[in-house]
């Protein structure tokens, strides 16, 4: 019969939330204004549900509690994050094996449209990991809407803990006795508890054997909403939403590592659109290799935005799927004359490829997934050439839209970037 357990007595190195000595931490950090990310944190704080899933729930966590919305339902009428949405940059079966390593962390991050600072252990003073806790978790009274959650990625060993590396935010500090409070999102092992602030940081020098670099911590948070609509001048009010168009599991690493090797590692040069669609379509024959680089999202779900000067996720999409046909459309001729794509489905799936939701993803064609593959492998300035040269700057919509493609390209750049193992 296998053995079972019932959570774990925490070692004499960390303090329970609810002892009495926790509790006292905690009236001294209410003092001293060191629980900034605690009440956000405490609204959202919930246990991991596959025993490999503590960098999944801990980013679930942190979404939650800065309020990001997911543009996904997760059940009845209400969007709502939860692990089984964080399908980007690594399939879901795999990481309930292996779970997450940091830069994997911060890709997932990425595709949700959150800023990172990503910080490794052995490359940080403790005196700088101290700032970034002060930074997360100390009020300062700048009414900065923008402040970020830290996250940490340490070795349970050296807390005197039972397993080996785990991830969890840190939802306070209390200066007085330099102890943090870290929401353990494996609350079936161990509940909140208080761990002095240099033992967490010895805990991140051990090296990950799964990268051979150490552990450490991110700062994650909602970006500034500081974008210009083209020429206009106005400050624009929309925020950019996380990727709409696109997802990119890691499903198959060979074509990413073959395109990387092929576009990316080399920057004297900057590929044509015809390249790109010759590989994308190995010469002609079939899409196969586009769907191992990127996949489409599926529709937005019905919104109730009770704000007529809100731009809605749908008019968004067919915006930008529109300017993408523009750009294909401007690019027949020269790059049609090297590579003749297969005949697509208008789901941006083929036959020999179809998708479990086909029907439910984007109207968006594979040529016009092609493009945006071909502006993730150009510079950034390229980029904005390409896309802003015929831009409508009387229409707000439309310069959303351009951003937002702008934004959809940097996420997928990012993703083939960490695509192979030597760099993840």
């Amino acid at each position: 019969m296998q053995r079972t357990f019932y959570q774990r007595p925490l070692p004499t190195s960390c303090t329970a939330f609810s002892s009495e000595q926790g509790k006292l931490f905690f009236r001294s950090a209410l003092e001293h204004n060191g629980l900034k990310s605690f009440y956000s944190l405490i609204e959202q704080y919930s246990t991991q549900t596959e025993p490999a899933f503590c960098g999944l729930a801990t980013l679930v966590v942190s979404l939650n509690a800065l309020a990001v919305d997911p543009r996904q339902v997760w059940k009845g009428p209400w969007r709502w994050y939860e692990e089984s949405m964080l399908n980007c940059c690594l399939d879901l079966h795999i990481v309930k094996q292996t779970g997450v390593n940091l830069r994997q962390f911060e890709c997932m991050a990425h595709c949700q449209g959150l800023a990172t600072e990503l910080y490794y252990g052995d490359e940080t003073a403790l005196s700088e990991f101290r700032n970034a806790v002060r930074r997360a978790c100390v009020e300062d009274h700048s009414d900065d809407p923008h402040s970020p959650i830290l996250a940490v990625s340490y070795s349970r060993r050296v807390l005197g803990q039972t397993g080996s590396g785990h991830f969890s935010p840190v939802a306070a500090y209390d200066q007085v006795s330099d102890q943090v409070l870290i929401l353990d999102v494996a609350r079936f092992k161990y509940g909140a508890h208080w761990v002095p602030l240099p033992l967490l940081y010895e805990a991140m020098q051990p090296l990950d054997p799964d990268t051979n670099r150490s552990r450490g911590y991110l700062l994650l948070s909602v970006p500034p909403q500081h974008a210009k609509n083209g020429d206009v001048g106005q400050e624009r009010k929309e925020t950019l939403q996380p990727a709409l168009l696109l997802f990119s599991p890691m499903e198959q690493r060979g074509a990413r590592q073959a395109f990387k090797n092929k576009f990316l590692v080399d920057q004297r040069s900057e590929p044509t659109f015809g390249q790109i669609l010759d590989f994308c379509t190995s010469g002609g024959k079939d899409w196969g290799k586009l769907w191992e680089l990127t996949q489409v999202q599926l529709r937005p779900c019905v919104e109730d935005n009770g704000n007529d000067q809100t731009i809605s996720v749908q008019d968004l999409v067919d915006k930008m799927v529109e300017i993408l046909e523009g750009l294909v459309g401007s690019e027949k001729g020269q790059a049609f004359e090297s590579a003749q794509p297969v005949e697509m489905e208008k789901d941006g799936c083929c036959r020999s490829k179809c998708r479990p939701n086909f029907g439910r993803t984007h109207p968006v064609s594979a040529t016009q997934v092609a493009y945006l593959v071909y502006l993730s492998a150009l510079s950034e300035g390229k980029r904005r050439e390409l896309l802003y040269s015929a831009a409508d700057a009387t229409s707000v919509v439309d310069g959303v839209a351009r951003d937002q493609l702008l934004h959809e390209a940097h996420l997928l750049r990012a993703a083939l970037d960490v695509s192979d193992t030597d760099v993840l």
